[in-house]
């Protein structure tokens, strides 16, 4: 609209979104006009440490199953140890989001699947920050599993909409990241372990890339 804006500190994963945005929607300031073309994102916070084969399963799932233009993945910038019998791994932000762009990279994702990290202490907070920097009447998914049955924080998120005013619509879809099996507490034991068979098992990877990874990793 004709003036600069800075966006910084908290709204980092805000001006990392804007600019994946499409650039025709950027140019004359307003994104709000093109209701005609409702935009579908997903929104899909955690820890990842690390990150495994049913997560990329569910944020894979929102693209190919309930037509998510892009997936946000907002990352907990809390680190985690991991640990089993002498060795240990400490999984920070950083080396979730390198492990992401691996799975993203050797699925075909690209530009589908965008991990993020969270600046705030919670990637909650970052959730309720892009809603309200979404045009009105985006379609925004979110994954919900079987063990995510008893989660308040949907309700939460309703909540934050309603009280701001917010002219977004959010879904809960199905989601079955937890078919798979896989953990971040096993895949995480089984990197600082060694355990290559079971860390084969838990990666959404194959041959040559898998060892890439366990290498970079290990």
């Amino acid at each position: 609209d004709g003036h600069t804006y800075k966006l910084t500190g908290s709204f980092a994963p805000v001006n990392q979104i804007m600019s994946l945005l499409p650039w025709e929607k950027k140019q004359g300031g307003n994104i709000s006009e093109n209701s005609e073309n409702q935009e579908v994102f997903s929104i899909f916070p955690g820890k990842f440490k690390p990150p495994h084969s049913g997560h990329f399963l569910g944020a894979r799932e929102m693209v190919d199953s309930y037509g998510a233009s892009k997936v946000f993945v907002v990352i907990s910038k809390k680190k985690v140890e991991r640990q089993s019998g002498e060795g240990k791994i400490k999984i920070t932000p950083e080396i979730s989001r390198q492990i992401w762009e691996k799975y993203i990279s050797e699925n075909g994702y690209e530009g589908k699947i965008i991990p993020l990290i969270s600046t705030n202490h919670t990637p909650i907070i970052d959730t309720f920050e892009m809603l309200s920097s979404f045009s009105p009447g985006t379609v925004v998914l979110f994954s919900k599993g079987e063990k995510d049955a008893n989660d308040r924080r949907f309700d939460t998120i309703y909540s934050y909409i309603k009280k701001n005013n917010l002219q977004v619509t959010v879904k809960q879809v199905p989601g079955s990241m937890s078919d798979t099996g896989a953990s971040g507490t096993l895949l995480g034991n089984a990197i600082a372990g060694k355990d290559l068979q079971t860390f084969k098992k838990m990666v959404p990877l194959s041959g040559a890339s898998a060892m890439e990874l366990w290498e970079e990793l290990t």
